[in-house]
Formats: C-alpha cells, structure tokens, sequence
C-alpha cells in the first residue's frame, strides 16, 4: 500500500490532476474544479420532505402527507443533486456505458452532505439497492453499489451488497407511471440473513417517485432494521420527469 501511494504521489506530480468534467488542472482527481462545482445541480433539502423525498411546498421532520402514516417506510432521505447535466450523464454513463469511475466521483461527491444535513447518525452498514441476477450479470456491476462502496470507504463501516437481495426481476420503471412503479417493486426484495437492529444507509444512484427506495427499505425494517436512511444521487424533478 505505501508503495502504491509513493507511485500515486510521483505519477501525479509529473502529470497534474485533471478535472473529471472538463480536464482544467486540478489538484484532486476525484474533485471537480472550482467552476464546475459551482455548477453542479445541488438540491435544497428543504424542497422535499425529510422522510420520503418527495417534492413538498415546506418540510417537516415527520414526514409529508404521503408517508406520515407509513411506519414502515424509510426514516430520512437525502437527494443530492438534480437529475440534469452533468449528473444525468454521470448517471447514465454509470448504469448503462461501462464508466464506472463516474459512480466512484459521485460517492466521493456525496459524503460530506450527510455532516452538513439532518442525517447525522451513527451506521452500522452502507447497504445499495440491489439489482437482480439476471441484470447484474448482463450489466456486470451494480452501479448503486459502487456508489456505496465509496461511501462505506470514507465512512469507515462496512458495505454490504449482498444483504439485501432483489429476488423478483421486476419491470424497468421508467415508463411506469408511481402506481405501476410501486406495484412492480412490491415485495421484490429480501434479506438473508435476518438483521438486529442495526441502522442502514440505503444507497442507490436515482430517484423519481421513490417507489423503489421504499420498497427497500420496508423490506429491511420487517426483517429486523432499527432503521433506514436513504441517500440517493440524484432526483428527477417533478417538471421535468412527467414521462420518466
């Protein structure tokens, strides 16, 4: 390991860092430049609510009007930026043309919000949303998974990809309007082991009605989680997802 940073260390000394979304010299790889951070789509989290994600007017720590009555569903959600450019081609590049270096700049991305948000918590575990067999195999790697991976990594707990278990191939939802989306997901998952009370950070790379995220996470307090907290890359807002 020292031997590989020493490597690191004089490698990037003679080639300078470049900025991942427009190659400016940069002194941290995974970091982008001042001007394209500056740009990235950030969300308010006070534009959706605290428990479930959804688009609300204002946010109160119980929940909205559609998850209020909902024990079962997750406990906190944090979205990080918008579904548009550059996060969207990140996003995309990530789940369906092999860049799997763009879900490692996102997790990198995505840490420091959880110190700076109402998700301040002590967890046992980062757990992705996982995809089925079938799709893990045709695709290779689950791209929610890495994301997680980053985030255990610089939270220093473990990452667990294979606790959670998606056991039913379900639909793509993204031509399925919140009711299909929730009955495609409905008891698609599992947990193997059963759990005992430890608090999760469900991890998954987008959100746009969070039927998905939510299923997970029912799914992980029936079968024994002392709760959930969900951190989702990116969020397709409600103007702009009416057909996503």
């Amino acid at each position: 390991m020292a031997l590989k940073q020493l490597v690191r260390g004089v490698l990037q000394s003679v080639v300078p860092s470049r900025c991942p979304l427009c190659s400016v010299a940069v002194a941290d790889p995974m970091l982008p430049c001042r001007g394209c951070f500056d740009e990235l789509p950030w969300l308010d989290s006070e534009q959706f609510c605290h428990r479930c994600g959804a688009e609300v007017s204002f946010s109160l720590p119980d929940g909205c009007g559609a998850c209020r009555g909902d024990r079962q569903m997750q406990d906190q959600t944090l979205c990080a930026f918008a579904y548009q450019p550059p996060i969207s081609t990140m996003a995309v590049g990530g789940k369906f043309a092999d860049q799997t270096r763009w879900a490692a700049l996102l997790g990198s991305w995505m840490e420091p919000l959880l110190a700076d948000s109402l998700i301040q918590d002590d967890f046992s575990a980062v757990v992705p949303v996982p995809l089925h067999p079938k799709r893990l195999r045709q695709r290779g790697y689950n791209q929610s998974a890495l994301i997680a991976g980053e985030l255990a990594r610089s939270l220093g707990v473990p990452l667990w990809v294979e606790r959670l278990q998606r056991i039913r191939a379900t639909t793509p939802q993204t031509r399925l309007n919140k009711l299909e989306r929730t009955r495609n997901v409905h008891r698609a998952f599992t947990v193997e082991p059963a759990l005992d009370g430890e608090h999760l950070l469900l991890v998954d790379d987008t959100m746009t009605t969070g039927s998905t995220v939510a299923e997970a996470a029912r799914t992980l307090k029936r079968c024994g989680a002392g709760g959930v907290t969900v951190l989702v890359a990116a969020k397709a807002l409600r103007k702009t997802s009416e057909n996503r």
